[in-house]
């Protein structure tokens, strides 16, 4: 599954990356909570609707919103974008199955109660 995808994130709607696969990049995880939020915000103040992915160089971003989380997946852009999507919904209803909407309730921002989501993808 994560041949496709060579980086991913969940990120919460405050913009605190709570979970990251990283296998290249470089981008720091909170930088990249903070950009996520901030590119859907703009998108949705001047479209009136969600991005979806858009493309840096060599690399495309997938962004995926489900149960009050962002998904974010980076591929190289020769990745088939149907195939890369798939795989960033697999993972976060993945998650969502491990980690229900409801404990974000009162969670403590701890991100390490997450860091363990790695052994089930």
């Amino acid at each position: 599954m994560i041949d496709i995808l060579e980086d991913i994130w969940v990120i919460t709607e405050a913009g605190i990356a709570c979970w990251n696969l990283k296998q290249n990049s470089f981008i720091r995880d909170q930088y990249m909570g903070m950009i996520m939020c901030a590119l859907n915000i703009l998108a949705k103040k001047v479209t009136q609707k969600e991005l979806h992915n858009f493309e840096v160089g060599n690399n495309r971003f997938y962004i995926l919103r489900k149960s009050s989380l962002i998904f974010a997946g980076m591929s190289d852009k020769d990745v088939d974008e149907e195939l890369a999507t798939k795989e960033l919904d697999k993972i976060s209803n993945k998650f969502i199955n491990y980690y229900p909407k409801e404990m974000f309730t009162n969670w403590d921002n701890d991100i390490s109660v997450f860091s363990d989501f790695s052994q089930y993808i």
